[in-house]
């Protein structure tokens, strides 16, 4: 029988609870399902008082299927899986199993370990499950909404990566010029101690050289596992040996990149965007050179594509063992639901995301494209478009999106006159111990993610509680406005990490010296007035330079 392209695009409805609230609590666990971001924000379909899925299909050429698709989610490509990633509540499948109560075939093969739940952090997990390409829209949907396991669907996304190809190289850097790095160094005296907190960032890509002589004094240690005895999950989070990180692809604790094929030195390129050590004499800076700390969380393995249910597993590994920001410079074509939730998971516990836009040169406010479209639906999740680091203009081959990209970093820079090609790659760290360069939104959402950072290490360091959505809007606040970006760019917005330094220099932290501080309210606080020399508190300071 041949097989039909079809792309399933299928989306989750979040009803309400028996009092008309969304806030429904879980009588064992006591958890928000909402704030966990297991279920999945669309709007309500026909009044049905539970879950339901609506499966949304492209009608290409081949497909019998011709279903409304909602307007956000235009055709992208001719897909042929019929797999997709369901969202489960474990808790309640175990459950189920024990009593020996009936399940849908939806979820039969979905495989759960009852001595492993009280490892997570969610009680919610993504697991692959397949679709028949021969059932129809109407048995899906009323399978879908008779299974109270299932908190929703979404595409099952192979994600691909998306790039091509004072330390002494530290000048073919162009990139830190066009972000103004060096004078953003110096305005929080980074390498003076102006930072004293550590910001572990998490980045979900191909793994990284874990040797590498500008990663490895700069690489996240889980000091339970580097301590504990080898084979065992020492510090019960559910992984073994994860000592630097976690190998979702191969399900081992070792992050390395592995294997043979075109992005083995992806991550590795990555991480020294984001942290190389700064002022060691060797190689190159990250825009963040001190008081980072990598998580590696490898996706890839030895293979070109990921897959959703991995990408899911890794958001949450990071939230779980205490990152402050996830870079992820992959994507692709479709709606992962899944991912959503995850990143939703994220944001609620003041993660912040750094997203890739993509590199086909499209529109991707019309063309659905996972993570980089929910960087618009949840504060906290940016997704960054590639500029050439001379002058900002928008790399030839970068996604854009008046909604769906939010802010441009450079991805590229210009080659030498007589090249056949406009652009070139930009400098970092790549396995070997070496170094290349490489263009790509991949390459800006790193440039991002290390400003997202530098938020996060000076409001840890003053003691200023971290909120995602606060560090997405000091970074979008204090970046350029040019000309280059207008209609491709939300508010033609290009970073600029110095601007950024000028307003984090200025805010204080608790006055007692201890503890953190919270969100102003709207009416002023009963202690002392603070006089008019201090700064107002962050949210003003950003109206100010907005």
């Amino acid at each position: 029988m041949p097989r039909i392209g079809v792309l399933l695009l299928l989306c989750v409805v979040l009803v309400g609870c028996e009092d008309g609230s969304n806030q429904c609590l879980d009588s064992e666990s006591g958890n928000s399902e909402v704030s966990d971001g297991a279920n999945l924000n669309f709007r309500s379909l026909r009044g049905l008082e539970r879950p339901i899925v609506q499966v949304a299909a492209d009608a290409f050429h081949r497909s019998s299927l011709k279903v409304h698709m909602h307007a956000e989610m235009s055709a992208l490509a001719d897909f042929e899986s019929q797999s997709a990633v369901a969202l489960v509540d474990e808790v309640c499948l175990i459950q189920k199993l024990k009593n020996n109560e009936p399940i849908s075939a939806l979820l039969e093969k979905v495989e759960v370990d009852p001595n492993s739940l009280h490892l997570s952090k969610s009680r919610v997990n993504s697991h692959t499950i397949r679709i028949s390409h021969t059932q129809s829209l109407q048995a899906l949907e009323v399978e879908a909404q008779s299974e109270a396991c299932l908190k929703g669907i979404g595409d099952d996304v192979l994600f691909t990566l998306s790039s091509y190809k004072k330390d002494p190289l530290e000048g073919q850097q162009r990139h830190l010029n066009g972000i103004q790095a060096s004078k953003a160094w110096e305005t929080l005296a980074l390498f003076d101690g102006g930072v004293s907190k550590d910001v572990i960032v998490a980045v979900i890509d191909s793994g990284i050289e874990l040797t590498h002589e500008d990663l490895k004094e700069q690489l996240w240690v889980n000091l339970a596992e580097r301590d504990g005895e080898p084979g065992v999950d020492d510090d019960e989070n559910g992984y073994v040996d994860d000592v630097h990180g976690y190998n979702f692809a191969q399900g081992k604790g070792d992050p390395s990149h592995s294997g043979v094929w075109f992005g083995v030195e992806h991550g590795s390129h990555v991480s020294g965007l984001i942290g190389a050590t700064g002022g060691n004499g060797k190689g190159v800076a990250g825009v963040m050179p001190q008081r980072v700390k990598i998580m590696a969380l490898n996706v890839f393995g030895n293979r070109s594509g990921a897959s959703t249910r991995n990408i899911d597993r890794a958001i949450r590994y990071a939230v779980d063992n205490g990152a402050d920001v996830i870079n992820m410079s992959l994507g692709g074509p479709g709606r992962a639901e899944t991912t959503g939730s995850a990143l939703a998971y994220a944001v609620s516990r003041g993660v912040s995301v750094a997203v890739a836009a993509g590199n086909s040169n499209l529109d991707i406010d019309r063309r659905a494209y996972t993570p980089a479209v929910f960087g618009a639906e949840y504060e906290g999740v940016v997704t960054v478009g590639a500029t050439y680091a001379e002058d900002g203009k928008r790399c030839e081959f970068s996604n854009y999106g008046l909604s769906a990209v939010e802010v441009g970093a450079p991805g590229c820079q210009r080659s030498a006159p007589k090249s056949r090609n406009p652009y070139e790659g930009i400098l970092s760290t790549v396995n070997d111990n070496g170094y290349d360069k490489m263009a790509g939104t991949s390459m800006a959402s790193p440039v991002l993610a290390g400003g997202l950072a530098l938020v996060v290490g000076v409001l840890k360091s003053k003691g200023i509680s971290v909120e995602s959505k606060i560090t997405e809007s000091s970074v979008k606040g204090t970046s350029d406005k040019l000309d280059f970006l207008e209609g491709k760019v939300a508010g033609s917005l290009h970073l600029n990490i110095s601007g950024l330094a000028d307003l984090l220099v200025a805010l204080e932290g608790p006055k007692d010296g201890g503890g953190v501080v919270e969100p102003p309210d709207d009416e002023p606080d009963d202690g002392e007035d603070p006089g008019g020399e201090d700064p107002p508190p962050i949210d003003q300071c950003l109206a100010l330079v907005d």
